[in-house]
């Protein structure tokens, strides 16, 4: 038989890193979306170098396909998050 002071004792242990889980999962989340923004300025500071570098309109590269980053970013620590609880 399981001393009960054991099986709480786990229990509180197991819902700290539960929650330790959730809080880095967003501070990932964060992070990810402040690379994807980085990403976008660095683009965007691309284009207009290339732009301003020559005479005429430069057709840029649109950035590669994100796919809304910020949106799979959002969904991604939601869905963690869920798992946590």
């Amino acid at each position: 038989m399981v001393c009960l002071n054991f099986r709480d004792d786990r229990r509180h242990k197991i819902a700290k890193l539960e929650s330790s889980l959730a809080e880095v999962t967003e501070k990932l989340s964060d992070v990810l979306v402040m690379v994807a923004d980085l990403e976008n300025k660095h683009v965007s500071l691309q284009t207009e170098q290339q732009s301003s570098s020559n005479s005429q309109l430069a057709t840029a590269a649109s950035p590669p396909d994100m796919l809304n980053a910020p949106d799979i970013v959002v969904e991604v620590h939601k869905t963690l998050a869920d798992a946590a609880k």
